[in-house]
């Protein structure tokens, strides 16, 4: 992909999904080849489906108790993470390259064939960018942590594991203090748009002030933070010290997909269980780490919601759907809305899947929650993925697979349209 002398190869959008799935696929079956050398993980299933909550930065695991775990496994895991969160980083650079260039970088046309994507030195030159945000912030945050306290494996793993947004503890790591403000700050960081970032360094500041999606963002987690420490204060579950710490915390670590929990979520009002279930459907900027539906598709969303009542009111009226001051294309609309309910299919369809496991019904939503938003948290869950069967590990890593990679590129490669 970083190849000089693929300036003018064209892929087509089956072609570019399958080979990315490819990858995908390539990078968890090397990794299950580790675990089961290692000996840690026996069972094929198994190793495959830890490989691929790694890999796709979800941190569920069969580990129940990381302690046990060698060194290096740890850090190979949380590496597997990063690395993950950097390949994620990079498709989704090339679906936002794709849909904001006119020309170079990833551009796209259309034949009778179906879409055609062009992969150019602009798009290298982004990927490179990006990808070099993405290793320096891991770096000063690893720094950070190391300087608030914990070990230099600790604060390693930690960083991989928040940068990637994989959420995995490693044993006697629990964020306190100074260290838990570190993830919480690099946890926001790691959720927000990394083209902003490009733009900061340029000094066009101005891409923030109409950058919608980041003040969704903000708003988002400052109201959340709110209501989750008033509904925690006023219950009774924790005094107010200990309400704002939990309540911030495990509102930037739900919606960002991270999965960091210091709580146990069991013991909290059911308005803040759902409430936290919810952050994790929406998810993070586009263009970052961060798994789920994406703001960007739920405020295109709802401004077409809003369009809706304004043509009722006032038929005659000509409204078009805007973002960041710009207006949309209706296609481009139309499309975000078939993800919407393409992505809540999936939802339910790995909700009846986990079903034939489980007889618990709480326990099936809020599993297929936790593998669809690669968040990994499942409240009030009774699922134990060490002993789920092999068939149900591989269907769950479906799962997870097919929620970092959007949906369409699992599905893509196994379609006869080759439109996109």
């Amino acid at each position: 992909m970083f190849r000089k002398n693929i300036n003018n190869r064209k892929l087509s959008a089956r072609r570019l999904m399958g080979i990315t799935l490819a990858a995908f696929l390539g990078l968890s079956l090397v990794s299950t080849a580790v675990y089961l050398i290692s000996g840690y993980i026996t069972d094929p299933a198994a190793a495959f489906f830890e490989s691929v909550s790694a890999i796709s930065t979800t941190g569920a695991s069969i580990f129940k108790d990381t302690s046990s775990l060698p060194l290096w496994l740890l850090i190979f895991r949380s590496f597997s993470q990063w690395i993950g969160g950097g390949a994620t980083l990079v498709f989704l650079a090339c679906l936002v390259s794709n849909m904001d260039s006119s020309e170079g970088g990833l551009s796209r046309s259309d034949d009778a064939s179906g879409a055609l994507y062009r992969t150019g030195i602009r798009f290298t030159a982004i990927a490179r960018r990006l990808l070099l945000t993405y290793v320096i912030m891991t770096v000063v945050e690893a720094v950070l942590l190391f300087i608030c306290g914990f070990t230099a494996p600790a604060s390693i793993c930690l960083s991989l594991s928040t940068m990637s947004t994989g959420g995995m503890l490693p044993a006697g790591a629990f964020p306190s203090g100074m260290g838990e403000t570190v993830i919480v700050i690099f946890m926001m960081l790691t959720c927000i748009n990394y083209t902003l970032y490009y733009h900061a360094i340029k000094k066009h500041f101005d891409k923030f002030d109409k950058n919608t999606e980041l003040y969704a963002l903000l708003w988002i987690i400052i109201g959340a933070s709110v209501i989750i420490t008033a509904d925690l204060a006023i219950s009774g579950t924790y005094d107010l010290r200990q309400s704002v710490e939990y309540g911030i915390f495990h509102t930037v670590s739900s919606l960002t997909t991270t999965g960091f929990k210091l709580a146990d979520l069991s013991t909290w009002p059911s308005f803040s269980k759902i409430l936290i279930t919810v952050l994790s459907f929406i998810g993070g900027s586009s263009c970052s780490v961060g798994s789920g539906i994406k703001l960007m598709r739920l405020v295109i969303v709802l401004r077409i919601i809003s369009k809706s009542f304004t043509i009722r009111i006032h038929p005659r009226a000509v409204v078009s759907t805007k973002l960041n001051g710009r207006s949309l294309h209706t296609t481009a609309s139309s499309a975000i809305a078939n993800f919407f309910l393409t992505y809540f299919a999936v939802y339910l369809l790995g909700v009846f899947v986990i079903a034939f496991e489980s007889e618990d019904v709480v326990s099936c939503f809020t599993v297929s929650a936790a593998l669809l938003n690669n968040v990994g948290i499942a409240i009030d869950s009774t699922i134990d993925y060490a002993l789920v069967s092999p068939v149900m590990q591989v269907l769950m890593s479906v799962l997870m697979v097919a929620a970092t990679l959007e949906i369409y590129t699992v599905m893509l490669p196994f379609s006869r349209n080759d439109r996109f």
